[in-house]
């Protein structure tokens, strides 16, 4: 953006990446976290997760998709995403609890889909809830 103001040019450029297409991420990523809510307050736990991971995966994508990656741009790959925002995370750019709530939703989504165990079931949704919430408002402030 140029702007002449009082004889003075003032320039202004965003250097984000992706931002449109973070910003459909993040649509939703909210549409399947209201899904998830309301799976939970009609007791249908399994869609919950199913849901949860969804919302968790897609936020995640939201923050890594602002990095100049061609690599992260064109992951289609679960285990390959959970283990970029992993590292992102470790680096401290994002709440490490972000992170290992995204892979405890990848293993509780199988447990819960599959009946391959009860781990689900030992769970606490209301606290994956709010950290869902705030996963989806810190991607949301990397584009404002």
């Amino acid at each position: 953006t140029l702007l002449l103001f009082r004889n003075n040019w003032i320039i202004s450029f965003d250097f984000r990446y992706n931002k449109e297409r973070i910003r459909q991420h993040i649509e939703a990523s909210k549409e399947f976290y209201e899904t998830a809510k309301e799976s939970l307050e009609k007791n249908n736990i399994r869609a919950f997760f199913e849901n949860a991971f969804a919302s968790a995966e897609l936020s995640a994508t939201s923050v890594l998709l602002a990095l100049p990656s061609k690599e992260i741009l064109n992951c289609r790959v679960h285990k390959k995403r959970l283990s970029q925002f992993k590292d992102w995370a470790e680096l401290g750019n994002v709440k490490f609890e972000f992170s290992t709530t995204l892979s405890k939703l990848s293993s509780l989504r199988d447990s819960a889909r599959y009946s391959h165990s009860d781990d689900f079931k030992r769970e606490n949704p209301q606290l994956i809830l709010r950290i869902l919430k705030e996963m989806i408002d810190f991607a949301e402030g990397t584009i404002k």
